[in-house]
């Protein structure tokens, strides 16, 4: 039997066997006032300490995100975690000025991750 699957931008149709039982997602409605729940996520993680907390006097870090094959809100969820990380951070002031640099970065990973799903990747 042929299923599509939610892949990419256009999807996927791959063969599965006839006896295979094939799930579906149930519709669901929007997260609804997203930068509250967002904060509050930030906040009061489960399991492990806010992002506050672990960034307090650090150097560095590094923020891991899905590629452009998954529905993700990265232009929602990466600038509030950047705020903490830039206010939590050892040496404000030095932060501030690495913050251009930093979003040049994240918008070349983003860049980055496309040209390689697309195959036209382009080294500087």
């Amino acid at each position: 039997m042929r299923v599509r699957l939610d892949y990419g931008r256009e999807g996927l149709e791959v063969e599965v066997p006839d006896s295979a039982q094939v799930l579906h997602m149930s519709p669901t409605s929007g997260l609804e006032e997203v930068d509250r729940r967002l904060q509050e996520a930030l906040q009061y993680p489960i399991g492990t300490p806010s992002l506050k907390t672990l960034a307090q006097n650090r150097k560095n870090a590094c923020i891991v995100i899905a590629d452009i094959t998954r529905p993700v809100p990265n232009s929602t969820i990466l600038p509030p975690m950047l705020r903490i990380l830039e206010e939590e951070g050892e040496s404000h002031d030095e932060k501030k000025h690495q913050r251009h640099n930093e979003q040049i970065k994240i918008n070349r990973a983003f860049s980055l991750s496309h040209s390689i799903l697309r195959g036209i990747y382009l080294p500087d």
